[in-house]
């Protein structure tokens, strides 16, 4: 089982009970959604790792649905679910990044390949979720909010990757000196005040001081 949280959206009860049960036996936390509206309003108050979605629903389609989460959101792997004959909105979802699409009826070895393909993409690719909307790419040295990346220094991306990996507990002056410069001098700790002064101007909302200790995610 993967340590992962997948979003399942499907309006078919019958249909969605089913997969459900095939889910549960790869990740960690499926979430389920009966239209597109409720899952979006899931992917936005869960953040889940993987969304996987059926294409005709109602209140809001899967082509929909993507496009939103695509407008702030471009790490989340999505898979898709469509008939025959929904192939003209399945082309239409293409170019918006799919991780891989599935035409019913699905096959049980080709369901289990994608859930494990996509299971260890994400694990392998070692994005961090954090708060606000940030997500820190330690693979790829990147600091992303919603889509945009944000342009890191080697000192901020080193504050930023520790504190990521500590997260939620705060991370102390003296590691943080030591992970700079691998010692802690008196005068590291204004060096480390003008390093995330700095960083608080690209990323306000991100990191938040701990009075007489050092800093943390918010």
């Amino acid at each position: 089982m993967f340590d992962l949280k997948i979003l399942y959206a499907e309006d078919n009860e019958k249909i969605r009970d089913s997969y459900a049960l095939v889910l549960k036996r790869y990740f960690k936390e499926v979430i389920e959604a009966c239209d597109g509206k409720e899952a979006l309003e899931l992917y936005r108050s869960h953040k889940p790792d993987i969304v996987l979605t059926d294409i005709n629903m109602p209140e809001l389609d899967g082509l929909e649905l993507i496009r939103i989460i695509r407008q702030d959101d471009k790490t989340t792997k999505i898979i898709v679910l469509s008939a025959y004959s929904d192939q003209e909105k399945l082309l239409k979802a293409i170019p918006l990044g799919l991780f891989a699409y599935l035409v019913k009826p699905i096959k049980g070895d080709d369901l289990k390949k994608v859930l494990t393909d996509v299971a260890s993409h994400v694990e392998e690719s070692e994005q961090l979720k954090l708060t606000n909307g940030y997500v820190f790419d330690i693979n790829a040295r990147k600091l992303f909010n919603g889509s945009k990346e944000v342009e890191l220094t080697t000192q901020e991306f080193t504050i930023v990757d520790i504190l990521a990996d500590n997260q939620p507990n705060p991370v102390s002056l003296e590691l943080i000196s030591f992970s700079l410069w691998d010692d802690n001098h008196d005068e590291n700790k204004s060096k480390i005040q003008n390093i995330i002064k700095r960083l608080r101007k690209k990323v306000p909302d991100l990191i938040e001081s701990v009075y007489g200790f050092g800093y943390k995610i918010k």
